[in-house]
């Protein structure tokens, strides 16, 4: 039954041995479990407000409800968020809220000047950012072009002309 368990809820044999030996009976159903998946958004608050934004994604059957972290919606809705309108108009970026959580953390304000040293792919870039509301600017280097493209094609797709991708090593004065 282990090894039938381990590989019908691809749970390591490991871990499906200590769920059973705590869990009895019960431990089946644990395994079973699958949460609905989720993705976190944030709109461009350069762009659209709340109230517009929620209005937006009810719009579109996104079905969404407030996250943790201030400006972050977690949504479920069939498809790929990154297909919609929205999304392609640089109203909205899908990022983690932890991932937020470290861009808030810089504390930026309008006039700033900051360097996101390691910034590929962006995105936290580019919530400062737009924190800044379109003043000051953020430095967004990263060494590899590659990555560096990541970051260009944020700018224009959010219309962040405070923002500016470089290919540099923080390393190298």
């Amino acid at each position: 039954p282990e090894k039938y368990l381990s590989v019908q809820y691809s749970i390591s044999e490991n871990l499906v041995r200590r769920l059973l030996a705590a869990y009895g009976e019960q431990a089946e159903q644990i395994m079973a479990h699958r949460p609905a998946p989720m993705q976190t958004i944030r709109p461009n608050r350069m762009k659209t407000s709340p109230e517009a934004f929620e209005k937006y994604l009810t719009s579109r059957d996104v079905r969404w409800e407030h996250a943790t972290v201030r400006d972050a919606y977690n949504c479920s809705a069939s498809g790929d968020l990154t297909r919609l309108d929205g999304y392609v108009h640089g109203y909205y970026s899908l990022m983690g809220e932890s991932s937020m959580l470290a861009a808030y953390a810089v504390g930026a304000k309008p006039g700033m000047n900051i360097l996101d040293a390691c910034a590929a792919p962006g995105g936290k870039s580019a919530l400062i950012a737009e924190s800044m509301m379109g003043t000051g600017r953020v430095y967004a280097w990263d060494v590899h072009e590659h990555r560096v493209e990541l970051i260009r094609a944020a700018r224009r797709r959010l219309q962040l002309d405070n923002l500016r991708p470089a290919v540099r090593d923080a390393r190298k004065p």
